[in-house]
């Protein structure tokens, strides 16, 4: 009977120590991939230039208008 409780106690052990190294691994995974998102985050925003340039507003976009501002269907 000894034998068999130290079975147990082994394969209990055994099975704490392999969750141990899992969750060890998906705390790495974890945080490699916050770095990820933080230096995906600052090329980002070191990408952007200083000031956005201003845009003309010409009113309601008009898919049909032709440059000159008729639209022609046909």
């Amino acid at each position: 009977m000894r034998h068999h409780r130290t079975a147990h106690v082994d394969s209990a052990q055994e099975a704490l120590l392999t969750l141990g190294r899992l969750v060890d691994q998906a705390l790495e995974r974890i945080r490699i991939q916050r770095a990820r998102v933080e230096l995906a985050e600052a090329l980002q925003r070191h990408l952007l230039p200083p000031q956005l340039p201003q845009l003309r507003h010409r009113g309601p976009l008009n898919p049909c208008a032709t440059p000159s501002g008729s639209t022609s269907v046909g």
